[in-house]
């Protein structure tokens, strides 16, 4: 038996076209989306590395004002690496790379598919697509890491939880391959380091311990590199969060306002218990779409403001992400009350060789890791970290309610994502859109032989540079009178740290939108989440572009922070 080998009911045919179905919207919604967010980035280490294969971090990065060192930002290289192999075969533009991203994407759909399968048969297809079709997938899907991380995290618990494989060793073997590669693609997946030898501790699999030596065997290498390359370890330089532990607050609240911002996984548990008392889950969910639908019309007609809508909004992510979270307890709580039962209970290796009991174990410390790890050291939450935990509460959730009733409310949440997810896709598209066309319509515009430097990150700064505009350096060192700024204000940047007189030469905004009434954007929450949540509902959901031209330029202002401060990593 492979270590991929599904134990149980294979694939029907009606499985098979709902697969290709899903890849297929997952796809037409990224396939020729503009760069968006952390892509530019990604993309500039990944053209560095082209050149540079054996120096990746040695080259310079502008992600936070001024040039530094690419090895500040956040992440290890592997799928850098990717893209800048893939680049070099068919060229760095949107479609070339996006497909890439599309073999990534297919792969998750599969894994998830195979996992749910062998944990929660009778859902299998539904629970993909509530997860493929939900907004933390389809629409954070872009250039970024987090679509292939996934996969890779899916590919290691498939391994995992293939506890009666016929080869114990190529089961932890593969577990442990897949872990590697994914720690080298993110720092997070040391989450799958701790589980891989949490499930040896407590299978008792000693004879299988020497799996650990192959991920830590991989980070030891990839150190030895990064010596090599820049004289330090690129593991142990991620800049720490010293107050972290006085805001895990609000943290926890930003993590449960998130979760119940990209799915409805609180009204899904409604729907699943109201309909036990004979309520029918489509009116559930009819309900919560229902009050989606009235407060999106009263913001779009005016009589209710964008700062009231975002209060009850966050509630309602809160009050979603809390039933979650309870729904979770109980189906613990169900497995905990039946392992009580079970003869015995006292020989803990007699327990867990119960493969139900044994797979809730891993899914529960999948949940529990990963949560606990962005908690404590992201700086952030966005919704492409809450992503890599929906799987396991899917498959949890899906595990423990087998019946007609739960097989209802999950296609019914599968067809509420998925529409949440168009709107929030069509709003996400015209944020990068607005930025691509600004910055090539900025570039036509200016006089011919004009100095002009952009400032503004995200895919702005990509598209900034192709059409002949550098990210400025905040330090103002290379601006001279006569010279033009170009500032995105709706995208992450910084002021210049030098006096300087300005003259404002033109605007250009998107005025009001009301395709983007679902907003991604306001402070792109959406990839940086807080206590209000991961997308709003707004009417001034838009964006703007000013063009400076610089009139003098004096002394700096103040010194820049160091780059331990100064760095607002990408990812």
């Amino acid at each position: 038996m492979s270590i991929l080998s599904v134990p149980a009911r294979s694939s029907t045919a009606s499985d098979r076209l709902g697969l290709v179905l899903i890849f297929l919207a997952v796809t037409a919604a990224n396939l020729a989306k503009p760069f968006h967010i952390d892509d530019a980035a990604h993309l500039e280490i990944a053209r560095w590395i082209a050149e540079n294969p054996f120096n990746p971090m040695s080259g310079t990065l502008n992600w936070a004002g001024i040039d530094e060192p690419i090895h500040r930002a956040n992440q290890p290289h592997l799928y850098f690496y990717l893209l800048a192999g893939w680049g070099v075969l068919f060229g760095f533009a949107e479609i070339p790379l996006h497909l890439m991203q599309a073999l990534f994407a297919l792969a998750a759909i599969l894994l998830f598919h195979r996992l749910a399968t062998r944990i929660a048969p009778p859902h299998a297809l539904a629970l993909t697509a509530l997860l493929a079709l939900g907004p933390a997938f389809l629409v954070g899907q872009n250039l970024m890491v987090d679509v292939p991380l996934l996969a890779l995290w899916l590919a290691f618990f498939l391994c995992l939880t293939d506890v009666d494989a016929a080869s114990q060793t190529r089961r932890f073997l593969g577990a442990a391959a897949f872990c590697a590669a994914a720690c080298l693609v993110k720092y997070s997946s040391l989450v799958l380091l701790v589980v891989l030898a949490a499930g040896i501790v407590l299978e008792g699999r000693w004879r299988q311990a020497w799996a650990l030596l192959v991920p830590v065997g991989v980070l030891a290498a990839w150190s030895a590199f990064n010596i090599a390359d820049y004289g330090s370890i690129h593991l142990f330089d991620r800049p720490a969060d010293h107050d972290r532990v006085s805001r895990l607050y609000d943290v926890a609240m930003a993590w449960l306002a998130t979760l119940g911002g990209v799915l409805p996984l609180g009204v899904l548990a409604a729907a699943v218990w109201l309909g036990r008392l004979r309520v029918p889950t489509l009116l559930v969910f009819g309900a919560a779409g229902a009050a989606l639908l009235a407060l999106a019309g009263l913001v779009l007609a005016g009589q209710v403001a964008d700062i009231q809508s975002d209060v009850m909004l966050a509630r309602a992510f809160k009050v979603n992400g809390g039933l979650a979270a309870l729904a979770v307890a109980v189906a613990l709580a169900g497995r905990a009350m039946e392992v009580a039962r079970i003869r015995g209970v006292g020989d803990l290796s007699a327990l867990l060789a119960r493969r139900e009991v044994l797979i809730d174990a891993y899914l529960l410390l999948w949940m529990v890791g990963t949560s606990a790890f962005y908690l404590l050291f992201s700086p952030f939450v966005a919704t492409r970290h809450v992503l890599l935990v929906l799987p396991a509460i899917l498959l949890l959730l899906g595990s423990r309610w087998r019946d007609a009733t739960a097989g209802r409310a999950f296609a019914q949440a599968a067809a509420f994502a998925a529409v949440l997810s168009a709107c929030l896709a069509v709003s996400d598209w015209r944020f990068a859109g607005f930025y691509r066309d600004q910055a090539a319509a900025v570039a036509d515009s200016l006089p011919e032989g004009s100095r002009a430097f952009a400032s503004g990150h995200w895919g702005f700064q990509w598209y900034a540079a192709q059409a002949g505009m550098p990210q400025v350096d905040v330090r103002g060192e290379a601006l001279r009178p006569g010279d033009l700024l170009v500032v995105a204000t709706g995208v992450d940047h910084q002021p210049i740290e030098r006096e300087i007189e300005t003259s404002l030469v033109a605007v250009r905004t998107s005025g009001p939108d009301p395709w983007s009434l679902f907003c991604t954007a306001r402070t792109a929450r959406f990839y940086a989440s807080g206590e209000l949540g991961p997308w709003s509902l707004s009417r001034h959901c838009s964006h703007r572009v000013e063009v400076l031209r610089i009139d003098r330029v004096g002394e700096p202002l103040r010194l820049p922070a160091p780059a331990s401060e100064g760095v607002r990593p990408a990812g």
